[in-house]
């Protein structure tokens, strides 16, 4: 099977009367205080950073919790940590109420040579009619192709593109020259209240578990 490589994971919960970040916003830098050296805060919003760590930023406004990771080690380890950071942040500035919660993760696929890669892609997913009115009309974004998926609890936005490594970037982790770049948008929309957000978490991870897998071998079959 093709080697998946988590890059980055971004949780937004959209809030509810979120306008006491301006009065607590002291109380989360305090408790956050030695995960990010970099600190601003303002009218706008607050925003948290550490270029050289997993949590990697943190942004509050009266409008949004938002948190990005950079290379996790695992999906378990994404919707634990954001989940209890939110859940943190809400108690601290005492939003009971969201408009969507949503699990942003970009996997990164190697599989050698991926130049001709989204055509195989496409062609193991669509028709060719398909295919040749996308290439004609183009996706109006910078990926390739999108697909938006339904279950009963969650909707899921897939959208692919190929990928090269930036020379000038330093990492830690071991990443292929180039590959597949699988950008999934796991969301509920509408009504949602503090109790659910743990219950989003669980099933954004059961559908990456569960249900990416068989996605992955759809996409990728063959490689």
């Amino acid at each position: 099977m093709t080697r998946r490589i988590l890059a980055d994971s971004f949780f937004q919960a959209n809030t509810v009367k979120g306008h006491r970040y301006l009065d607590d916003a002291g109380k989360i830098m305090n408790r956050w205080d030695s995960e990010f050296p970099t600190k601003d805060v303002g009218l706008a919003g607050l925003l948290m950073t550490n270029p050289n760590a997993m949590l990697r930023e943190l942004r509050v406004d009266n409008r949004t919790i938002w948190i990005h990771l950079s290379f996790p080690e695992a999906i378990k380890q994404v919707v634990d940590l954001s989940a209890n950071i939110a859940e943190e942040i809400c108690e601290i500035i005492d939003v009971k109420q969201f408009g969507r919660l949503g699990l942003r993760l970009n996997f990164i696929y190697d599989l050698g040579d991926s130049s001709n890669m989204l055509d195989t892609i496409g062609s193991n997913v669509f028709s060719s009619e398909f295919l040749q009115l996308a290439k004609t009309f183009g996706t109006g974004s910078d990926f390739d192709f999108a697909l938006l998926l339904a279950t009963k609890d969650v909707s899921i936005t897939l959208r692919a593109a190929t990928v090269k490594k930036k020379r000038e970037v330093k990492l830690d982790k071991e990443l292929p020259e180039s590959g597949v770049l699988l950008d999934t948008d796991i969301f509920r929309e509408g009504t949602s209240f503090l109790d659910d957000m743990k219950r989003f978490s669980r099933l954004a991870k059961d559908w990456v578990d569960d249900e990416l897998p068989k996605i992955e071998n759809t996409l990728f079959a063959g490689r």
